[in-house]
């Protein structure tokens, strides 16, 4: 029954997702959160991108567990910051295009992530990319991604800058 004030927010990151537009700020308070968060067509502007964050100054909010901790669909102008995914048996934050190369997930910063103990075994990436143009990632750590996995796996991704990660 939020309405996305800060006296009463969202109750989850996915509800707070369906009233975003460009510009909006989805800020979350240190805690843990549910993994498996599903977002899709987030779409910001070049001018107004849609940010999510941990609130500057608290502890990382944390995704742990579960198959992802985090995946986004089709995303434009979007910035994930100052977040801690944990303990998923899959991958741990997933951007994608859907499927279509004519939708790509495009203009996606990644800042101040940090990835750790990601899947039993096999190929379990910590940071998953597939189909995404126009990106950077920034001052991530990741720890412990599948032992078959990459810490960052890129497949069909263009123009990307990868700068102090870890």
């Amino acid at each position: 029954n939020g309405d996305g004030s800060e006296s009463r927010p969202f109750r989850t990151l996915s509800r707070a997702a369906q009233n975003a537009q460009p510009g909006t700020r989805i800020l979350l308070r240190s805690g843990e959160y549910p993994p498996g968060t599903f977002l899709t067509n987030l779409q910001g502007t070049a001018e107004s991108p849609i940010l999510i964050s941990g609130v500057p100054g608290e502890e990382p909010p944390v995704f742990k567990g579960g198959t992802q901790g985090l995946q986004l669909v089709e995303p434009r102008y979007v910035v994930l910051q100052n977040l801690k995914v944990t303990g998923a048996s899959g991958n741990g934050i997933n951007i994608d295009d859907g499927g279509s190369y004519d939708t790509p997930a495009e203009y996606v910063i990644l800042r101040n992530l940090t990835v750790t103990d990601i899947g039993p075994s096999g190929n379990h990436d910590g940071i998953k990319l597939s189909g995404l143009d126009h990106f950077r990632l920034e001052r991530c750590t990741i720890i412990e991604p599948g032992d078959g996995g990459s810490a960052i796996d890129m497949v069909g991704c263009h123009d990307g800058i990868l700068a102090f990660n870890q």
